[in-house]
Formats: C-alpha cells, structure tokens, sequence
C-alpha cells in the first residue's frame, strides 16, 4: 500500500509550533508541560486494510512539576478488624474484606443476607423493577464524562457522588493518610428490556419491550494518584482495573443506597530519580502511528501520561514515567473482531491500554479492559 503521508501531517500539527524539539531530545515534564499542555493528537490514517482511520484526543498532562521514578509497594493493612473476615474472605457483615497479598480492600453495603432480603420484599409487594433483562448502555472514557450527570437511568448518582463516598471511606480505613483518587473510567447501564437478534438492523438486535422503571448500575473506575501524578496502567491480568479502585452504585431498595466499592493502593517509597529525562510526545505518537498504519490499532479513546508500575525481582515495583494509550488493538492486520460488537456488547474484547516507556517511548505492555456489560 502506498502511504499516502496524511501520518506525518497529523503529527506536524504538533510540530509546527516546536521546530527544535527532536526525538532524542530529553525533556522534563515542565517542559512538556509548557509546550504541549492543552494540545490535540489529531492525525488522519490510512492502513493496510484500506481504512481511514481518524485520531482525535487531547493529550493529558499530571500536574506535578517533576515526574521522577520511585520505589513502591502495596499498602499494607490499616484500620480494618480482620476479626470480622470469614472463612470465605468476607467479613460476616458483608462490609469489608482486606487482602494483603494484593493491597485490595473489598466494601460492599448492605451485606449480602440484607439485599437479597429487600429483593425479596419488593417482588412479594409486587414491584419487580430489576427482573432480569438485557442492558444497554454506555462507556465514558478519561477526558469525556463530567462529575454531575446522573448516567445510569431511573440512578441520580454521578461520578461526583462516587468520588465523595471513595473519599469518605479512604479517610475512615486510611486515616491521616494522603490517598488521592481520579475518575478514569465511567460505565452505566442506560435502558433495560428484550432484545430480539436482527443482523439486519444497526446494533445486531431489535428491542421488543422496554422496562421504564429500571434502575441502572452506575460504576466508576479511579486512579491513584501519587504527588500529583496519576498511575495510568492498569493491574495486569485483572480486567483492566485500575491502581487505585472502583466504585458501583446499584439500585436503591426501601431507601437503602447499595454499593460495592474496591481500593488497590501503592504505597510509595524511596526516589530513585528526582525529575527523569523524557522523550517528546511526537515519538509515542510515531510508534502509534506505525500501528494504525499495520492495520493493528484502529481507534484510540485516550492519551494520558503518568506512572506505570513495573514489576522487578518478584514482587518490588516501580513507579516510572509513562504513556497510557486507550483504544482497539488487533493481533493483527488480518483479525477481526473476536466478539463483533452489538447494542448489547458495544466495546469490544480489543478495548487495550497502551503503555509506552515516557523516557524511550519503547512500548512497555498491553492491558486488555473489563467489558462491563
């Protein structure tokens, strides 16, 4: 195929303003900061397969002044009664559950026995409003939700509400801690009912009945962040979830808020590099470039630079610079989609974060995403 150089217009958008800056030029992130803050990644594609591909994503910068590399663990075990875990690894209340060999604590309210109890209450009274159905719905990536929309239908909870109540239990299992948390993902379930298959029509289903009193799940994914500078890769071979936690709110009974919320947390520790030399954004972009071009990434939700953490010597981890990069990645040119996407599946098993080395640009790992619906 002939390249037809709309790749190296794309990039030159960025370029055009900063003529001095080279790929193996080391840059600290003030610098990136102030030559690339509030700019777009926005290049037009053509791959292997004969596909236009668009790029569009504004490229997100932390706001520390440095941006170093640090030593880290997982947090250890703070302010949890571990006598009140069972033997099956949740507390008897339900309430909370802490493992210590993966820094995961585990909050859900009410307990378990408490829900199902009010489920059943509420079909004796003859309200059903969440019978098993098939759910649409959607998925907001960074840089595309806002903190007060209520997303989830017939649920008037928002990103914000989220984000408050991970902040009050932070506090109350973290005291006198500074654990700092940023929405990246947003999910929600927008309408409930039955779905009939229908290749013929956009989507791959018919709907032939809708439950309008339906109360979606609202769920929201966080990073940690470390002195003012997100961890942006995700935990490997856990679906995509992220350093730092979770949250979903489900459908209220008799007044009765249900949640379950989850905190990964790294504990930072010495630092090995004050203010690391890093490659400019124009490089990633280039390595990205290729792939589109492959026939392998044919979209790209996000561009976010931050920590990832870099496992050495069994369990020691590392906090270093790095891009994250959302979007569909593919074996390869000739694969398709492993599940085709439907209104009832619409985000793909090739939803990938990207993670690339900020101070080389070498492409460091490739992290598949937790389909929700």
């Amino acid at each position: 195929m002939k390249r037809r150089g709309v790749c190296a217009a794309g990039l030159l958008a960025l370029c055009m303003l900063l003529p001095e800056i080279a790929f193996g030029e080391g840059l600290h992130i003030s610098e990136i900061k102030e030559r690339y803050a509030g700019r777009r990644w926005q290049a037009d594609y053509e791959n292997v397969r004969g596909e236009q591909i668009r790029v569009d994503v504004e490229i997100f910068l932390p706001q520390a002044e440095t941006l170093g590399v640090l030593e880290a663990t997982f947090h250890e075990r703070v302010n949890i009664n571990a006598d009140r875990v069972s033997q099956d690894g949740y507390s008897v209340t339900g309430e909370d559950y802490f493992d210590t060999a993966l820094g995961w604590l585990s909050i859900g309210w009410p307990e378990y026995g408490v829900r199902q109890r009010l489920v059943r209450e509420e079909e004796k009274a003859g309200r059903k409003p969440n019978p098993s159905a098939d759910r649409t719905g959607l998925t907001l990536p960074y840089g595309t939700f806002d903190l007060h929309t209520p997303y989830a239908v017939n649920n008037d909870r928002t990103v914000q509400d989220a984000m408050e109540l991970m902040e009050t239990y932070a506090r109350q299992y973290f005291p006198g801690e500074d654990i700092e948390l940023s929405p990246r993902w947003v999910r929600a379930v927008t309408e409930a009912g039955r779905y009939k298959r229908n290749r013929k029509v956009s989507g791959g289903y018919e709907r032939v009945k809708v439950y309008p009193e339906y109360r979606g799940a609202l769920s929201v994914d966080f990073d940690q962040v470390i002195g003012g500078v997100p961890i942006v890769s995700p935990v490997p071979h856990n679906d995509g979830t992220s350093y730092g936690g979770g949250l979903g709110f489900y459908p209220e009974y008799e007044g009765i808020m249900q949640y379950h919320m989850h905190f990964i947390l790294l504990t930072p520790g010495r630092v090995l590099k004050d203010n690391a030399a890093l490659c400019a954004p124009e490089k990633i972009l280039s390595s990205a470039g290729q792939l589109i071009e492959s026939g392998r990434l044919r979209k790209v939700y996000s561009l976010r630079l931050g920590y990832a953490v870099r496992r050495e010597n069994g369990d020691r981890l590392r906090l270093v610079p790095a891009w994250a990069m959302e979007g569909e990645l593919f074996e390869s040119a000739k694969a398709e989609y492993q599940i085709a996407p439907t209104l009832l599946s619409p985000h793909p098993l090739e939803d990938t974060t990207l993670i690339y080395d900020a101070c080389t640009g070498e492409l460091m790992d490739c992290i598949a995403q937790f389909d929700f619906f």
